[in-house]
């Protein structure tokens, strides 16, 4: 009974946001109404352009597992690391970013996502041992960290790279 909620929520979402995909994508993308969806966006491809509603599916997504699967940890943690593979192999495939780095903090970040899901199988009835889980809970904290240690990295890296760009800038300007 639950699945197929789940798959009539979920078809009926998709059917719903794709629809509203194809209206709202008739006009171009640099019309000025759309402009801050498409930033940082290669509005060149149509795989790329997809990227705001297969951010929006995959959170319908979790938001149904969480609503209508409430006694089944096992179906959410399956069907939410499907997800996160899926939303991963996307960003491969389609690299909807204009900027290299971008693209790949996005797919650092969706991996991250993928290997905390798949860290959630040890805080359910298979593992009985508090101890162990609790040890577990490192390795979660580890890849939280990990990953929050990238985007602080990118961050920085941008950050210096603007702020090399503005003094040299700066520099050009004060010899003219």
């Amino acid at each position: 009974m639950a699945c197929t909620q789940i798959l009539i929520y979920v078809a009926l979402v998709a059917f719903i946001i794709f629809a509203a995909h194809k209206v709202f994508y008739k006009k171009a993308p640099n019309h000025i109404e759309y402009k801050t969806l498409f930033t940082s966006l290669r509005i060149d491809k149509k795989s790329a352009l997809a990227f705001d509603i297969m951010f929006l599916m995959r959170r319908f997504l979790v938001i149904s597992l969480i609503t209508l699967l409430i006694e089944q940890s096992l179906a959410q943690i399956y069907l939410y690391l499907l997800a996160s593979l899926l939303s991963l192999l996307y960003l491969i495939l389609a690299m909807p970013f204009e900027s290299r780095i971008l693209g790949y903090s996005e797919i650092a970040n969706e991996i991250g996502i993928a290997l905390t899901s798949y860290t959630l199988f040890w805080f359910t009835d298979y593992v009985t041992d508090p101890e162990q889980e609790f040890n577990h809970g490192w390795s979660v904290v580890l890849v939280i960290l990990l990953v929050v240690l990238w985007n602080v990295g990118v961050f920085f890296l941008a950050l210096f790279y603007k702020i090399k760009l503005f003094v040299k800038r700066w520099y050009k300007r004060r010899e003219h």
